[in-house]
C-alpha cells in the first residue's frame, strides 16, 4: 500500500507533516514537526511510530470539500504518546483533497482489520488485501 501524506495541527505555532502507510500488522506514521510560518526556523528530526493494528479501537473517516480526516483511537494512550497533537489515545490526521482517495483506502484497510479481529496474522484464513 502506498504512503499517504498527512498533516496534524498540534498547535498554532507548529505543524506536523508526515506520511502514513499500512505495513502488516502496523500502521506506520513518519512525521516531522516544524514552525508553521516558514518551516525553516524550527524543525525536529524525522520520527517513525508503529501503531499495532490490534491496539486500534476505532477508525473514523470523514470526507469534506477540501480534504479528509482520519481519526484513530487506541486502547492505551501510550501507543500515540510520541505523536504531536494526540489527545489521550486519539489522533486526527488531515489529508489534502488530492490525497482523499488514498486516505479512504487506508481507512478501509484499517477498518477491515478492526472488524475482523478473529483473523490472526498467522492464520491460514488470513489473506492480505491488494
Amino acid at each position: 500500500m502506498p504512503s499517504v501524506p498527512f498533516k496534524i495541527d498540534a498547535s498554532d505555532l507548529t505543524e506536523t507533516l508526515g506520511l502514513a502507510r499500512f505495513e502488516e500488522p502496523f500502521l506506520v506514521l513518519e512525521f516531522q514537526t516544524q514552525d508553521a510560518f516558514t518551516g525553516t526556523i524550527y524543525k525536529t528530526e524525522l520520527k517513525e511510530v508503529q501503531i499495532p493494528v490490534a491496539s486500534l479501537t476505532d477508525v473514523g473517516f470523514r470526507q469534506h470539500l477540501f480534504g479528509a480526516r482520519l481519526t484513530l483511537r487506541t486502547d492505551t494512550a501510550k501507543e500515540l504518546a510520541d505523536i504531536p497533537g494526540n489527545k489521550m489515545g486519539e489522533i486526527t490526521l488531515k489529508f489534502a483533497r488530492k490525497h482523499r482517495d488514498g486516505a479512504r483506502e487506508l481507512a478501509d484497510v484499517l477498518d477491515y482489520y478492526l472488524r475482523h479481529p478473529e483473523l490472526s496474522w498467522d492464520d491460514d484464513r488470513y489473506t492480505p488485501l491488494p
